[in-house]
């Protein structure tokens, strides 16, 4: 969403480095995470495409390495976007320690849910602001949804829509009730700050 490219949405572009490493240098880190780990998770461009075709290659080989996946990437013009082999090159040689792998993916994932969280709030908020919901409780639905889908593979994650709807509530209320006061996400556009108190 451009209005909130203002402020940097949550994510760590070390991490996913170190993650798209141990995938490729240790062969059994992939059966452990390949089933929990979408390339949407990734932030970063380049390392959201390294994953695909991570992804691409495991199951067309069975199996990932090196050569295999720098030949992929050229075979589907990807390399030169990349800037080359010595991107994964230099993702590879920080990697030392891959008993870590999990907990890494907790920290990806994490931060892929706060993104979501952020940008789906924005979109309340200013929905609630210009008042053109039609239908609050078709709107209050589709928000729900959205929320539940991002934690329906993820049991130890949910969290009930009502918490997160009363939370907006009570900042909602702080904005009216601060007006001069700075709140949420600045969009760069000062008209649209001075409505969603960003």
């Amino acid at each position: 969403m451009k209005l909130i490219n203002y402020k940097k949405l949550p994510h760590d572009t070390e991490i996913e480095k170190i993650i798209i490493g141990i995938l490729i240098m240790n062969k059994k880190s992939i059966f452990k995470i390949i089933d929990i780990i979408s390339s949407k998770f990734f932030y970063n461009i380049k390392n959201k495409i390294i994953f695909q075709y991570i992804k691409k290659t495991f199951l067309k080989y069975k199996e990932i390495d090196l050569f295999t996946l720098i030949n992929e990437l050229k075979i589907n013009n990807k390399i030169k976007f990349l800037g080359g082999q010595k991107y994964i090159m230099n993702i590879i040689k920080k990697i030392i320690n891959y008993s870590n792998i999990k907990n890494y993916v907790k920290i990806l994932k994490k931060q892929f849910i706060l993104r979501e969280l952020i940008k789906i709030s924005f979109k309340i908020i200013k929905n609630s602001y210009n008042n053109n919901i039609k239908n609050i409780f078709n709107f209050l639905y589709k928000i729900e949804k959205k929320i539940f889908s991002l934690f329906k593979n993820n049991k130890n994650s949910f969290i009930k829509i009502n918490k997160i709807i009363k939370k907006i509530k009570n900042k909602l209320k702080n904005h009216k009730k601060y007006k001069n006061k700075k709140f949420g996400i600045l969009s760069g556009f000062k008209k649209l700050d001075k409505i969603t108190y960003g």
